[in-house]
């Protein structure tokens, strides 16, 4: 590459930088919605093609009628899917001495209709208030609840509101939020929408804020939870939403979730977690300042995932960390910056396919990859991450890491390991990489990368392996063709 050509390169990693910090600063600035386009900030005015359909709300039947159930009940259908942790607190929360919970069964009912039925209620005074309504809210198995543009769905906070949904939730264009002052009972608790078992949820172009608790998956914020052998017959998609101040979307055993085009900003705790399942897609969302976690967390044995087109800045821990995740994990074209940690973290999660993502200015590490079998990391721009661009440790003896095409500038250290096994190299560009190449048990191999800075020729770094953990080698399926 000649010295043109390198300052160029730089010239381009330095505006994309730029870039992503004017991103931040708007976000700081209150001027981030769910309608600002990202991607046409990053990328000069061309922007990516998220559209959003309207959901039908024609109705499915016969109306649905509303009744009182207990909310222990109602907990324990949702235990089933997501297991007791943190039940007591939902118990302890509620203000209804009854422990009632208003449930819709039998049809399909309009959110209007649902507010016309509560105020009619002699007990309408126990339900609904000035922080919206004060009972939880389950959907059986049988019916929908829809809103439509412009509704907005409060659960008061201090009452111990939250929606279960065990049938079909539909929300278009409109707003759920955890509304009021801190619960009396139990100061930590927040409202909560969990869809569980063969429910589905269709959530789509609205706005949600200030729900979820604890570190159940089931009341973290958003979830989806089908962990068992009954899925629901489609899909949950939860796409083009904007998420303020809320815990994560948690994704746990549900099949083919799509998680797409959504602006998560203030996230408490990771913005994105899926555990278990197979085949979610987390697809061209932005994620701005996410505290307490990583912004995308895959773990808990999930394969398949699919983990492309985001935009993460300033996450206050991994800007994507994947641990324990089953085979097959593809992270593809994410664009990561100022990461607290590591711009990609990777642990205990064979074949994940690390292709084409841009990892600037990480407070670590730009990849971390450890005790991992089969996996690739190739095309990746990683630009002046404060250690080392790429670190690869803990591989079991005669693992085969596949770093290609990799471009290696202006990091603390381009590439540093501790028992990294067997890295098969090519293509890989170190030419802006001075003065620190490598690092670690790979240190005295630095000659073989100053000869070919452009990594031209294939070559193989050989360092030790970990004994106790040594494994054949794994035959991953190929994921290219599954990129785009």
């Amino acid at each position: 590459m000649s010295g043109a050509a390198l300052a160029n390169q730089i010239a381009d990693f330095s505006h994309l930088e730029r870039a992503y910090a004017d991103v931040f600063e708007k976000y700081r600035a209150k001027q981030l919605s769910g309608s600002f386009d990202v991607s046409a900030a990053l990328l000069g005015g061309k922007s990516r093609d998220l559209t959003v359909s309207q959901p039908s709300h024609e109705s499915t039947g016969e109306p649905a009628s509303v009744i009182f159930a207990n909310t222990r009940l109602v907990l324990g259908q949702l235990s089933l899917s997501a297991g007791s942790n943190n039940q007591l607190s939902i118990v302890q929360a509620q203000s209804d001495q009854e422990q009632r919970s208003l449930t819709i069964q039998g049809g399909q009912l309009r959110f209007s209709e649902l507010v016309s039925i509560v105020r009619a209620m002699e007990q309408q005074a126990d339900l609904i208030g000035v922080d919206g309504f004060k009972v939880p809210i389950a959907i059986w198995a049988d019916a929908e609840l829809v809103l439509e543009p412009n509704d907005h769905l409060r659960l008061s906070r201090s009452d111990g509101a939250f929606v279960a949904n065990f049938g079909r939730l539909t929300v278009f264009e409109s707003q759920i939020s955890g509304s009021g002052s801190a619960n009396l009972r139990e100061p930590d608790y927040r409202p909560f929408v969990a869809t569980a078992g063969t429910g589905i949820a269709y959530v789509k172009n609205s706005h949600l804020e200030s729900l979820g608790f604890g570190t159940t998956a089931a009341f973290s914020g958003v979830s989806l939870l089908s962990p068992g052998l009954y899925q629901p017959s489609e899909s949950s998609v939860i796409q083009g939403n904007t998420f303020l101040n809320s815990g994560p979307v948690s994704v746990k055993g549900a099949r083919g979730a799509d998680v797409s085009g959504n602006l998560f900003l203030e996230s408490i705790g990771p913005g994105m977690v899926v555990r278990g399942g197979e085949g979610a897609q987390v697809v061209g969302n932005t994620f701005v300042a996410p505290t307490g976690g990583s912004a995308i967390r895959v773990t808990d044995g999930a394969s398949g995932t699919y983990v492309a087109n985001n935009l993460i800045l300033a996450s206050s821990a991994q800007g994507i960390e994947v641990e324990g995740a089953g085979a097959q994990t593809q992270l593809l074209g994410n664009h990561i910056w100022n990461s607290a940690r590591n711009g990609i973290s990777v642990s205990r999660s064979d074949c994940t396919y690390v292709d084409g993502n841009y990892i600037f200015s990480a407070q670590s590490r730009g990849i971390s990859l450890s005790s991992s079998r089969g996996s690739v990391i190739k095309n990746n721009r990683i630009f002046r991450n404060q250690s080392a661009g790429i670190h690869v440790t803990n591989q079991p003896v005669g693992t085969k890491t596949r770093l290609m095409g990799n471009q290696i500038t202006a990091n603390r250290v381009g590439l540093s390991s501790a028992s990294a096994a067997d890295l098969l190299m090519q293509d890989n560009d170190f030419s802006e990489q001075f003065p620190r190449l490598l690092e670690g048990d790979l240190i005295f191999q630095s000659r073989q990368i100053l000869q070919d800075l452009h990594g031209k020729q294939f070559v193989t770094l050989a360092s030790a392996g970990v004994d106790q953990f040594a494994l054949p080698e794994l035959a991953c399926r190929n994921t290219q063709a599954q990129e785009g």
